[in-house]
């Protein structure tokens, strides 16, 4: 439930045999996916931080220095925090199924035909490739999301 993303960098490694330096910037964002919108929503919002580290020799010693000229953004809505202790719960309860949870269970929509006709119910998408139609027989329902959540984690912060 959680996209983890982090910018390219670039890392500089300096006297690597005696005292050495290193220097990098980064830029991570996370976002998690909220399953009662269907949509990716930030929790770390991207954020510009500089990371250096020294060796000194004699005396044995690391200095590592984290800083950043930028706030760091996190959002933690009632929707997070729900989902991460269900999230929890479920784990401590059965950890051997944690990983084996079938998304279709988890869509935020269900279309309910109750129109006394069939219907065919499909989303668009760009390319028109991966249209699926579905019959929706009268009374029936059908699992949905609007939004293809592949896109959405992707498109996010560009």
């Amino acid at each position: 439930m959680l996209d983890l993303k982090l910018d390219r960098f670039d890392l500089e490694v300096k006297e690597w045999s005696s005292e050495m330096k290193v220097d990098t910037s980064l830029r991570p964002s996370v976002n998690y996916f909220n399953v009662r919108n269907s949509h990716w929503e930030p929790l770390l919002e991207p954020w510009q931080l500089v990371i250096h580290v020294s060796k000194v020799v004699q005396p044995a010693n690391m200095l590592i220095d984290v800083f950043s000229k930028q706030d760091l953004n996190i959002n933690i809505s009632h929707t997070f925090i729900e989902t991460a202790l269900q999230i929890m719960t479920t784990i401590q309860k059965e950890p051997e199924h944690a990983t084996s949870v079938n998304r279709d269970a988890l869509v935020p929509y269900v279309l309910k035909n109750r129109t006394g006709y069939p219907l065919h119910v499909w989303a668009e998408s760009e390319n028109n490739i991966d249209i699926v139609v579905h019959k929706m027989k009268d009374g029936a329902n059908l699992p949905w999301r609007f939004d293809d959540w592949r896109k959405m984690r992707e498109v996010r912060y560009r």
